[in-house]
């Protein structure tokens, strides 16, 4: 056969933005670890102590150091990439104190968020249900799969957006100066770039409306000119 049939659970092909935001499966430190070593260096609590630095979007997709969930199945199994989900899930659930789900439901939420999400990593993980722990998104309880499969969607978006967004802010840095000093402060040049544009919107804005204040004060002079002249022309005042 001209190519071999693809693997049960595979994911498909990358295309067009997703292409964009995920980066290439290797083999990373993490994933040089025994299972259960890994499980304990990667569980919820540890990883949000190891991901404290990697807290938005864009320095997850960034990120070259920490697994993605598609790299985690690779290494250890469907069962395993499952169940490491399983213990976001149930963490979340518990710290929210909220109904716990059948086991059938777990299963079948976690193998759902693998399939749409296997290119995030572990720092995302950290970021978005971080965010429903910290009250900066809100997640309705009883929590459902439907439920956190919608929270994944609407994060899948904003990374996608923020890359695209950040690329073209990288860009802007690279015409500015002709180089990025480092690859340590990529992130800190396109925040800077980001900054600068934001600047040069509020700028435009300004100029904008002072534009507009000058020409209803010039409005108003010609009007008051009109109406020295030809006093009959003035509207006149009435009472309420």
């Amino acid at each position: 056969m001209e190519n071999e049939a693809k693997k049960v659970g595979e994911p498909p092909a990358l295309h067009g933005v997703s292409a964009a935001v995920a980066r290439k499966v290797g083999s990373v430190a993490a994933l040089r670890m025994e299972a259960v070593e890994f499980v304990k260096a990667y569980s919820p609590l540890p990883a949000m102590r190891q991901c404290a630095e990697v807290n938005t979007p864009v320095k997850a997709a960034m990120n070259m150091e920490l697994p993605t969930l598609v790299a985690i199945r690779q290494e250890y199994g469907e069962a395993f990439i499952t169940g490491y989900i399983k213990l976001w899930i149930v963490d979340l659930i518990e710290y929210l104190g909220g109904k716990e789900l059948t086991d059938a439901q777990l299963e079948e939420t976690s193998l759902r968020i693998y399939h749409n999400n296997y290119y995030l990593n572990i720092a995302d993980l950290n970021i978005l249900l971080n965010r429903v722990k910290d009250g900066d998104t809100v997640l309705t309880t009883p929590i459902n799969g439907a439920k956190l499969n919608a929270l994944f969607a609407a994060y899948r978006d904003e990374r996608a957006e923020a890359v695209v967004a950040s690329h073209e802010n990288e860009h802007e840095v690279l015409k500015k100066h002709g180089y990025i000093p480092h690859v340590d402060h990529i992130t800190e040049a396109v925040h800077e770039a980001m900054i600068e544009n934001q600047m040069a919107a509020a700028e435009r804005q300004a100029k904008a409306e002072a534009a507009e204040i000058d020409r209803l004060y010039r409005k108003a002079l010609r009007y008051q000119k009109l109406w020295d002249k030809y006093p009959q022309l003035k509207p006149k005042m009435t009472k309420e």
